[in-house]
């Protein structure tokens, strides 16, 4: 019994060495103003190659999430950019079921990055397309 115990220390002090190496970037959500929408467990998963920033969005109201991308965004203690990239959410309508769950779902994989890093995670919103009938000389219902 005592082995066992002694091993389970030496396994435990392992692992803690290991984690405070691969210590995570901290993560910023930004937001902006008069938004009905907002994030909910936005994390950070570590691999040997790179990072893996996940999580969920969700709104007040059913149809509160527009059309849109997540914008995610490695930034140096010294305020420089290290890496970008945009994700789409999925699945593009909120249900209520989705609602229920935590929301709709975004993943994005980053290069790897030291331990100092700020990740800012933000909202993009799609600028509204317009309609327009094509205009055109040669209309084949002439």
């Amino acid at each position: 019994m005592k082995q066992i115990a002694i091993g389970l220390a030496l396994s435990r002090a392992l692992v803690n060495s290991a984690q405070a190496e691969n210590s995570l970037p901290e993560i910023e959500v930004v937001n902006t103003d008069n938004q009905r929408w907002h994030f909910r467990q936005v994390t950070v998963n570590h691999t040997a190659a790179e990072l893996t920033v996940f999580g969920r969005m969700d709104a007040h109201l059913r149809y509160g999430l527009p059309r849109g991308h997540v914008d995610i965004a490695a930034w140096s203690a010294d305020n420089e950019l290290i890496a970008e990239t945009t994700t789409d959410y999925s699945p593009r309508l909120l249900t209520r079921r989705a609602s229920r769950k935590g929301g709709v779902r975004f993943s994005a994989k980053l290069p790897a990055l030291p331990g100092d890093t700020v990740i800012k995670v933000a909202f993009h919103r799609d600028e509204p397309q317009q309609r327009q009938n094509p205009v055109h000389d040669q209309t084949v219902a002439r």
